[in-house]
């Protein structure tokens, strides 16, 4: 049924693109909503994904749960850096960490997705 959906899809091409913006926004002089705008496109790709996942009635059988929540909490946090919102005070250090756990947290859910590409694939 999915096999001409592809999950990995859901994952731009750009991604290193929108990382590298976001760190020199961290560290440069480029205003917040310009880091903000690419950690947006980063957080609507995570959520698509899950949503894939729900309609395909997989969420629970590839046990991402946890994958998504920490993806979900460092995108927050990183929310609040750029909007100066955040209960404890980060630096750039700290924001850069969580940059650097999205991104290995992202990689590691589009290799989930390829892999479950890979699934229908054969299955079909």
């Amino acid at each position: 049924m999915y096999k001409d959906e592809k999950l990995a899809d859901i994952f731009p091409q750009t991604m290193l693109y929108f990382y590298e913006k976001i760190s020199e926004t961290i560290f440069g002089n480029a205003p917040p909503e310009f880091g903000l705008g690419f950690l947006d496109i980063i957080a609507e790709v995570v959520q698509k994904f899950k949503a894939a996942l729900e309609e395909r009635q997989i969420f629970q059988a590839y046990n991402v749960a946890d994958d998504f929540e920490w993806a979900e909490y460092s995108l927050s946090k990183l929310h609040q850096y750029f909007n100066g919102t955040s209960e404890v005070v980060l630096n750039d250090k700290d924001a850069y960490i969580y940059l650097s756990f999205i991104q290995k947290q992202l990689s590691d859910l589009h290799q989930i997705a390829k892999e479950i590409d890979d699934e229908y694939e054969s299955k079909e």
